[in-house]
């Protein structure tokens, strides 16, 4: 039960800090924005994903959920992005 909690925890800091990440615009020499790989952890299942964030010039709406469980994992509303290419990321074991 502990355990469960401080997971949860944990998951939901690495989930705030990717959120904040994805807020960030990355701006080239020449001033123009350009696509933005982001990431975003599964609070359910910690599966983590990775999208594209693309500055858009009218405010956009959506959701994404879990692609292993279907959680929701990030929506978005009134704001100038949008998410393309989700994908999960699995990382091996060494």
């Amino acid at each position: 039960m502990a355990e469960e909690r401080c997971l949860k925890a944990i998951l939901q800091s690495i989930r705030e800090i990717y959120t904040r990440r994805a807020e960030i615009d990355i701006v080239d020499k020449s001033g123009a924005t350009r696509p933005t790989p982001v990431y975003f952890v599964c609070s359910k299942c910690a599966l983590l994903h990775t999208t594209i964030q693309i500055r858009q010039p009218k405010v956009k709406a959506g959701r994404i959920d879990c692609l292993e469980c279907g959680e929701l994992v990030h929506q978005w509303s009134g704001g100038f992005y949008d998410f393309t290419d989700w994908q999960p990321v699995r990382l091996e074991a060494v």
